[in-house]
């Protein structure tokens, strides 16, 4: 490496440009020149620094609000949500309220107009069915005692001779009244509600309803034939020596229905049935032509009547005690109809008086009965009473 000495000029100019009083006999115009641009580049840089916090700060503000606007919403639309589920809630439970009221009401006058209405009907027939039981205890007695020969004509023979004044209309009004109340009780349906019933009230209805339509099935009961029940021969429309074959032994509806219009009187614009006392005084009138038309054909059918000689009758009559026992309450015929009767009430109720032979006439109703749709509506409405 080769060493070139500078010269001391040179040296002493440099030194000279590095002093600091070098630039102090310069002219202005060259000092501003050189100096300017650093404070201006410093207050363009502050203006942009100033002019995007500016811009920052307003973009942030909108967007601050933006979000509280739609705070503001959100919060102001589950007000309102909040408010109309309230709402929905306070309505809901009022109209509960309302319906419960309203049912609480409806079922106090329901009930009211059941109790007040119905029961003292369904009393009625209860006795009048435990009467007409006794009947047929009675005549089932009274032929055990020989006491309804076989078309007897006077007293000394049957007791239900024609001209009996006491034994046979009795009979009539015991086994008519039933009927009237039955269609009391129907007249009274459309005023009370059954839905209310714990089921004993219509089962009473349906037994009644049975005992009203068992009348017209002479026919059918005649025609009931197992086991060792026979069917019995019985044809009113020809002629036949036989009175167990030609007399009528049931009613048609329509006989039924005049025999039940005849029963019924209104008194203080309230309807019921006849008393046995009114009974007997329509009975003995012979002026009354339209009471005796109506009740002739029942008549007709139990003068000087006999389980022998008019089977098909004693047959109704096996049905009837097992509808008279569930109505009168003395004991429901429902489930086992073999054991409705004891031995002592098969005993009044034979009246051959033979307790060894078998009377075909109950087995022959129980037969009846258990086909019977009514009878299923029976057991129906008992298993709910039970359950």
């Amino acid at each position: 490496m080769i060493f070139v000495p500078r010269d001391r000029g040179a040296r002493k100019g440099e030194r000279q440009l590095r002093s600091p009083t070098f630039f102090a006999g310069l002219p202005l115009a060259a000092t501003t020149q050189a100096s300017w641009w650093p404070p201006a580049l410093a207050a363009l840089i502050s203006l942009a620094g100033v002019v995007f916090v500016a811009v920052y700060n307003t973009r942030a503000t909108d967007r601050s609000e933006q979000r509280q606007k739609k705070l503001s919403e959100d919060t102001l639309a589950q007000q309102q949500e909040s408010a109309r589920k309230l709402e929905d809630v306070r309505s809901a439970l009022t109209e509960a309220r309302d319906e419960a009221t309203a049912s609480r009401e409806y079922r106090f006058d329901a009930l009211k107009r059941l109790y007040t209405e119905l029961d003292p009907l369904l009393f009625q027939l209860r006795e009048q069915s435990e009467s007409a039981l006794f009947r047929i205890y009675g005549l089932a007695k009274t032929a055990r005692n020989g006491k309804l020969a076989a078309e007897g004509t006077s007293k000394k023979d049957n007791r239900l001779h024609r001209g009996s004044g006491s034994y046979l209309p009795s009979t009539l009004y015991r086994f008519m009244a039933p009927l009237a109340t039955f269609r009391l009780c129907q007249e009274h349906l459309t005023a009370v509600d059954l839905s209310l019933d714990d089921g004993s009230r219509q089962q009473q209805y349906l037994l009644a309803k049975l005992l009203y339509r068992s009348w017209s099935d002479g026919d059918e009961i005649a025609e009931i034939e197992f086991g060792d029940v026979e069917s019995l021969r019985y044809d009113t429309d020809h002629h036949d020596p036989d009175p167990a074959v030609c007399s009528q032994q049931h009613l048609s509806v329509q006989k039924i229905e005049r025999i039940i219009e005849w029963a019924m009187i209104t008194r203080d614009g309230t309807p019921r049935c006849l008393t046995l006392g009114e009974f007997f005084t329509a009975y003995e009138s012979k002026n009354d032509t339209r009471f005796h038309q109506a009740i002739d054909p029942l008549k007709d059918v139990f003068v000087s009547f006999n389980p022998g000689s008019r089977p098909v009758l004693w047959r109704l009559l096996a049905v009837h005690a097992y509808l008279y026992t569930g109505l009168s309450g003395r004991g429901f015929p429902i489930g086992t109809l073999d054991s409705v009767f004891d031995d002592d009430e098969l005993k009044r109720l034979s009246w051959t008086g033979r307790l060894d032979v078998q009377d075909p006439a109950f087995p022959a109703a129980r037969k009846y009965l258990t086909e019977q749709i009514l009878w299923r509506a029976v057991e129906a409405k008992n298993a709910a009473v039970e359950a």
